[in-house]
């Protein structure tokens, strides 16, 4: 489910002075406020950063333009065409979606990496269920994903295999993660894969047994791209977005309690929790990019793809063409 997170509060972005020596995009973009694409914006952690940028004001100190929320929806293609289609053509989306638009030949450029691991995601049982504690323990149950095509069915079917029960293993199709959590409560599921923060707001029921990063390793779930004709135009402002970005990336990593209050104010979990998921998302190589790119986790998720057939081989053609590492300076 998508839909637009408010701005919390006004900010007085730029001084005139300062606007005065900006071309005139950015003084209408300024005026006119925008709002960013982020896949998953109402119920995933995709979008931290782009929050407590748009809190501190860096979207229009780095790249002068005002922003004045963000949209998103769980439909990655939908979420790559609402980005192309916007006045400020830019997003940070599905890699998935990524790569099946270059494969059908649509223009863009990949800018910089985003969610670069998959941590934020928590194989559960119920609580109570204490003979499942490893990929090991699913002889003979049953695995909920969400759907075909889905990380869930990528994730659900390189687990299985890796312990070599493709055979023993019955893997149910459960629907998006309500109905996923309803068919684990009532037992036609043994074991499901919930995401941050909602696993963290189910927690009193529920048991995690392991993560999916456990299970995949690295691997890209976003990254940020733009209409390649408006990025030549409109370099100063693209490259403006993505410092804000960084900024926030990293000032998570400083103080990861700045992370947790975004996560608090506008995901509804409460402070010592949302510090935790924090705390966790940022172990190892952290679950938000910096903006560089990790092309081995974006293979992997590529072959992941291609490996429950959501994209045939060389359908995504060669997606390292179209990355632009010039605009993270």
């Amino acid at each position: 489910m998508g839909g637009r997170m408010p701005a919390r509060r006004a900010f007085g972005w730029m001084t005139a002075a300062a606007l005065a020596g900006l071309p005139s995009f950015h003084r209408a973009a300024q005026a006119r406020q925008h709002d960013l694409t982020v896949a998953q914006i109402a119920n995933r952690l995709h979008a931290v950063p782009f929050l407590l940028a748009r809190e501190r004001g860096w979207f229009g100190e780095m790249a002068g333009i005002g922003v004045r929320g963000f949209i998103g929806s769980s439909e990655g293609g939908a979420t790559l065409r609402n980005a192309l289609a916007a006045e400020v053509p830019y997003g940070e989306v599905s890699l998935p979606a990524v790569i099946a638009a270059i494969g059908q030949g649509i223009e863009l450029s990949i800018v910089h990496g985003g969610v670069q691991a998959v941590s934020d995601q928590v194989w559960v049982v119920r609580r109570g269920e204490s003979t499942i504690g490893s990929p090991r323990d699913l002889a003979g149950r049953k695995v909920g994903y969400t759907a075909p095509g889905t990380l869930s069915d990528m994730v659900s079917r390189a687990m299985i295999d890796s312990v070599g029960l493709a055979s023993r293993v019955e893997r149910k199709v459960v629907g998006p993660v309500r109905q996923k959590l309803a068919a684990l409560r009532d037992g036609t599921v043994d074991v499901a894969m919930v995401a941050e923060p909602l696993f963290t707001r189910e927690r009193d029921w529920l048991r995690p047994v392991w993560s999916a990063d456990e299970v995949l390793g690295p691997c890209v779930q976003t990254v940020g791209v733009v209409r390649t004709e408006w990025m030549l135009r409109h370099g100063a402002t693209l490259r403006g977005i993505i410092a804000a970005r960084r900024r926030a990336v990293l000032t998570i990593r400083d103080e990861p309690a700045q992370g947790a209050l975004v996560i608090t104010g506008h995901y509804g979990v409460e402070p010592a929790a949302a510090l935790a998921i924090v705390e966790r998302l940022l172990a190892g190589n952290g679950f938000w990019s910096d903006g560089s790119f990790d092309e081995t986790g974006m293979v992997t998720m590529q072959r992941g793809l291609e490996r429950i057939g959501a994209l045939s081989p060389g359908q995504g053609g060669d997606w390292r063409r179209a990355l632009r590492a010039d605009y993270l300076s």
